[in-house]
């Protein structure tokens, strides 16, 4: 049997869709406080430090059934497309709108360019919100992130119910940058903990030698989490509910209670926005969860396998996938068993440079665990076992863009026997 409580190297894709790294803690000449890519005013960081800092704190004002949130472009050298694009993104199905600031204005957003991509967290009466779009390198995601900010959403790993979905390992976060990954004490408004809002750091963010700070209990979602390209459903009830946008609606279309099923909402035009997974004019047929839906379409060949299944690569034995993947398979065990994996084949492509830089199959046994151990090649000889420390034993799998440079995937990949064992006292 193989023993996984010694780390291993970890090999790790970059991610495309960057948003602003979290940064330092710094104390701004006026008072403020500048934590990763949110700033905070005074008495804002007074309240962080205390814990008391909500989503609700610092929202804009509603007039007549609209949240007008004016902005005024302070550098010439903006992306004013990429601006623009990132107002649309967020004015869509929602009740805010983004006008270019008037003279009468003197509450604004002041899109400005400084050393990073960061944002006021919220509206304060009298005062200016600034946001900081640093050249093209937020990407549309990271400047949907900063006017997430703007608006008054907090980080969502940040949110007061975390620990039911997240494991955040402080022990593995650069000094100095711990308060990107603090627990606020967040409204809700009963909107489920989203791993793929755009709200979401990335498992390794600020994370010491790119160590894994997020663990995901819902172990599908350990490479997902953080990469999602724009703004969620979940991110948008959100910011519907805590604003008032869905009651409003609800009173012009006459409709109460809410008619929508599932976690649905009632929109504008009176019709129902569904969550992914329920279909039908009221969200009334629940085909998949959220998340299900959300795995399916971001990392196709990630699965939950249950025992006595067999546990093998995409195309085993002959046709494995040309295109760059990743994916998580979970090995489940019921309550009181541990999963217990016995390998028959293992061959992908071997190390290069002491790496297993083009195909590498990482093997955690729990979903506490924050690194596990790394293989290629042949390295797991047929027969190996390996054992879970409690009910799950995961993998996850990442492979080189062979489609790329015109080869086919000449690795086998591998396969195994899923099946399980009583946990003894």
């Amino acid at each position: 049997m193989v023993h996984l409580s010694l780390l291993s190297l970890c090999f790790c894709f970059i991610v495309a869709a960057v948003i602003a790294a979290p940064m330092g803690v710094t104390h701004r000449s006026d008072g403020s406080v500048l934590v990763g890519d949110m700033l905070y005013s005074a008495d804002q960081w007074q309240s962080l430090l205390a814990k008391n800092l909500d989503s609700i704190a610092k929202l804009w004002p509603k007039v007549n059934g609209v949240v007008k949130i004016p902005y005024k472009i302070a550098n010439p050298n903006l992306n004013v497309t990429l601006l623009k694009l990132a107002f649309r993104s967020w004015e869509a199905n929602s009740c805010l709108e983004f006008p270019e600031m008037t003279a009468s204005d003197t509450e604004y957003l002041k899109i400005t360019i400084q050393s990073g991509c960061f944002s006021d967290v919220g509206y304060t009466h009298g005062k200016v919100t600034t946001v900081s779009i640093f050249g093209d390198a937020c990407h549309l995601r990271g400047v949907i992130h900063e006017l997430g900010h703007a608006m008054g959403l907090q980080h969502e790993h940040s949110r007061s119910d975390r620990d039911n979905s997240i494991i955040v390992v402080r022990s593995n976060v650069i000094p100095g940058l711990e308060y990107n990954f603090i627990k606020l004490n967040t409204v809700n408004f009963d909107v489920p903990y989203d791993y793929y809002s755009v709200m979401h750091y990335h498992d390794r963010a600020a994370g010491k030698n790119n160590k894994r700070v997020i663990l995901a209990k819902d172990a599908r979602f350990q490479e997902i989490m953080g990469n999602a390209p724009g703004i969620s459903f979940m991110n948008m009830k959100l910011v519907n509910t805590m604003y008032g946008c869905i009651a409003d609606w609800l009173e012009a279309c006459d409709r109460s209670p809410d008619p929508c099923k599932n976690g649905g909402y009632t929109k504008k035009d009176c019709s129902c926005a569904c969550p992914w997974g329920t279909i039908g004019a009221n969200c009334e047929t629940f085909i998949m969860s959220y998340n299900d839906v959300i795995v399916r379409k971001v990392s196709p060949y990630s699965r939950l396998i249950t025992p006595g299944e067999e546990v093998i690569s995409p195309g085993y034995p002959t046709n494995g996938p040309r295109e760059g993947i990743q994916y998580t398979q979970v090995m489940r065990a019921p309550e009181g068993q541990r999963a217990v994996v016995k390998f028959e084949d293992f061959q992908i492509l071997p190390r290069f440079n002491k790496t297993c830089s083009y195909s590498s199959l990482e093997i955690r046994s729990d979903v506490s665990v924050e690194e596990g151990a790394i293989f290629c090649g042949e390295e797991i000889s047929k027969g190996t076992v390996f054992k879970s420390k409690k009910s799950e034993l995961i993998f996850h799998y990442k492979n080189y863009n062979y489609a790329m440079f015109g080869q086919k995937n000449w690795s086998r990949g591998y396969k195994a026997v899923f099946t399980t064992e009583i946990i003894s006292n």
